[in-house]
């Protein structure tokens, strides 16, 4: 659903904070519409003439979509005869990431930062940013190559090197031998009128040795963020006046394996990951004290992946085991013997930050569960086709490759979360 500016009267996609052309801050008028709606189609895309190959990265800010493959990155804005523009980005310089931050758009390519205001997505500055614009940020040890091990990757949510902590920036940074999360105001000097950034260093943390990255799909519901390392976490959230960022660091005991990437979920009882032992078995774990050990959670049978489920008026967890779904007692801790009835996977597409994308057990029907609801997507895609997907606000975005017939971009609007 799109509601016209009142100043520029371009059309915006319901949730942006402001104007994608004018900058105007969206009040009132772009509230989220009353009631529920099922999911409809708002642009679907033939891109067979794009050189697109099966390993693509897809990243949607206000309602346009980045994506990067091996051949470049491109920015692709929904509307007639849709075409993607090329990001003016040097190639060859390490994973790209890209993020909305407040009225922001961050490009994160190897060691350097850019930050464009969304207005800039539609000009042709995009496709003369060069080597000199930016922040030098450099990457930590490692964390350069858990980024590309994670591009992309199915079954687990994508991993990162920045995130969005309410209208702040973090960031993992190296510093000399150390690794730090540092956490940025883009706001510039004037930000009523300017469009022009600042990056504004509010707070920088030290953190364990060891190879860092972000959690991209910890946090729901919430402002907050999750780092990890091979057996350390740090939660990081804004304190509950926001006037500030508090931070907590969690260790994993020795002799538990090492944390999984991507495999973190942040609920209203601690932090719930898997470990991963030698021999590839998983192991999940309760980080419920900064200061105390984490508990083991009892489950039972050796279990897949965790996904985030909403329960009263905060983030549970459940386990996915061959398929089903089990629910999480926090008392004991444990994951309990009978599943969760309802809709199930019999095959995990992609784990993305706000949901999990899968195929039905028609093996031709997709579906997103978000931690609230389970729904089918209003796409027929082929059984072969491989399928990724990203999920911003109310958007969701389904990019189907079948091999030599090319691929198709799909922009969802779904209920209101």
């Amino acid at each position: 659903m799109e509601i016209d500016c009142p100043r520029c009267e371009h059309p915006n996609w319901v949730g942006l904070r402001f104007c994608t052309r004018c900058g105007l801050r969206q009040r009132g008028f772009a509230a989220r519409p009353p009631g529920a709606a099922a999911p409809q189609v708002a642009w679907r895309g033939e891109v067979a003439e794009w050189p697109l190959g099966g390993a693509v990265d897809l990243f949607p800010a206000f309602g346009d979509l980045v994506f990067a493959g091996p051949q470049g990155a491109w920015v692709l804005t929904p509307g007639e005869d849709a075409r993607p523009r090329p990001l003016g980005l040097p190639p060859g310089d390490g994973p790209l990431e890209a993020l909305a931050v407040d009225r922001w758009l961050v490009l994160r390519q190897g060691g350097r930062l850019r930050v464009l205001a969304a207005p800039l997505m539609h000009t042709p500055h995009l496709a003369s940013l060069g080597q000199d614009e930016g922040t030098a940020l450099p990457l930590p040890r490692g964390t350069a190559e858990r980024l590309a091990a994670f591009s992309p990757s199915l079954g687990r949510a994508r991993v990162g090197s920045i995130a969005r902590l309410g209208r702040h920036l973090a960031a993992l940074v190296a510093e000399g031998a150390e690794t730090q999360l540092q956490v940025f105001d883009l706001r510039g000097p004037d930000p009523e009128r300017s469009w022009r950034h600042g990056i504004t260093l509010q707070r920088a943390d030290g953190l364990p040795a060891g190879a860092w990255h972000i959690e991209r799909g910890a946090a729901v519901g919430r402002p907050g963020l999750v780092a990890a390392a091979d057996q350390a976490l740090t939660l990081v959230r804004p304190t509950a006046q926001d006037d500030g960022v508090e931070v907590f660091h969690f260790a994993l005991p020795p002799a538990a394996g090492r944390l999984r990437p991507g495999s973190v979920v942040l609920t209203r009882h601690g932090i719930a990951a898997l470990a991963e032992q030698p021999d590839g078995a998983l192991t999940p774990w309760l980080f419920h004290h900064p200061e105390r050990p984490p508990l083991a959670i009892v489950c039972p049978a050796a279990i897949d992946g965790l996904e985030p489920v909403v329960e009263g008026d905060g983030v549970s967890v459940m386990a996915l085991i061959r398929g089903a779904r089990h629910r999480l007692n926090p008392l004991v801790p444990r994951f309990e013997v009978d599943p969760v009835p309802g809709p199930v996977t019999n095959r995990i597409e992609e784990a993305l930050p706000g949901g999990v994308l899968y195929r039905a057990h028609d093996w031709a029907t997709l579906r997103l569960r978000d931690p609230a609801d389970d729904q089918p997507l209003p796409v027929d895609e082929p059984r072969a086709a491989t399928i990724r997907g990203a999920v911003e606000g109310r958007r969701v975005w389904i990019l189907a490759a079948d091999g030599p017939r090319g691929c198709t971009v799909t922009a969802i609007d779904r209920v209101p979360c």
